[in-house]
């Protein structure tokens, strides 16, 4: 985290542009193709790309804060 941080921060200041790939961290089918890639026993913990954007994208949609804790807490309810 610390680290990715730093890189982050850094990126941005030279102008760069951070892409996080987390599906290739979270889902198990993709992160045992990269290890498969990289030759690695290890779990990669942080896929991310870092270069000169080409184009804005929009960010990923989010549910707002208050959704999900409205959710969570019926969730605790039952």
């Amino acid at each position: 985290g610390i680290f990715f941080q730093r890189c982050a921060l850094e990126a941005q200041r030279q102008g760069l542009a951070i892409a996080v790939h987390a599906a290739a961290v979270e889902s198990t089918g993709l992160n045992a193709m990269l290890r498969a890639r990289l030759k690695r026993l290890a779990r990669p913990t942080m896929v991310f790309r870092v270069g000169y954007a080409t184009e804005n994208r929009r960010h990923s949609p989010r549910l707002l804060a208050s959704s999900v804790s409205a959710v969570l807490g019926e969730a605790r309810e039952r």
